[in-house]
């Protein structure tokens, strides 16, 4: 896991955000490889489901006809929500843009890469994005059926349940 990622993860579960109701990530990047498409979709809804502790209720995607960009959207059990923004178009490729908030009862954190007061996993960001996480045998199944529930949303336009 990034050590962005790391450090919001470590301050939602000591309880400094309170209660997570809303999560929103977005990364552009330059990815022409599914398999890596489909590594980085997997790395942010591990950590989204890490952040709102919670099991997802539906969920809707929605991509472009290439698959290069997607909009994912989840709610939790809990009724708390989370989009998540991909974009592997990005034309700048020896650099990527990763920004994401998490809304919590107690406060709001924010991360954006691109600020040069932000919170730096790599003080030098070059060539695009590579996920960085590891997950269980269980966890990856999980990531799997998931990561199709996605795509069929996307292809037929519906919300999955």
């Amino acid at each position: 896991m990034h050590a962005e990622n790391i450090h919001a993860l470590s301050l939602a579960e000591q309880g400094e955000l309170g209660e997570i109701d809303f999560t929103r990530i977005t990364i552009s990047t330059s990815c022409n490889s599914e398999i890596k498409k489909e590594e980085i979709i997997k790395e942010n809804l591990s950590f989204v489901r890490s952040l709102h502790q919670n099991q997802i209720k539906s969920l809707y995607a929605s991509s472009n006809a290439e698959e290069t960009v997607f909009l994912i959207s989840l709610q939790f059990l809990n009724d708390s929500l989370s989009n998540i923004f991909l974009d592997f178009t990005f034309s700048d490729s020896d650099s990527y843009i990763k920004k994401f908030e998490i809304s919590g009862s107690d406060g709001i954190y924010e991360y954006h890469s691109g600020q040069h007061s932000a919170f730096y996993s790599n003080f030098l960001i070059s060539g695009p994005y590579d996920p960085c996480f590891y997950s269980s045998v269980l966890d990856n199944i999980w990531l799997d059926e998931l990561l199709q529930s996605i795509k069929q949303s996307s292809k037929q336009n519906i919300l999955m349940k």
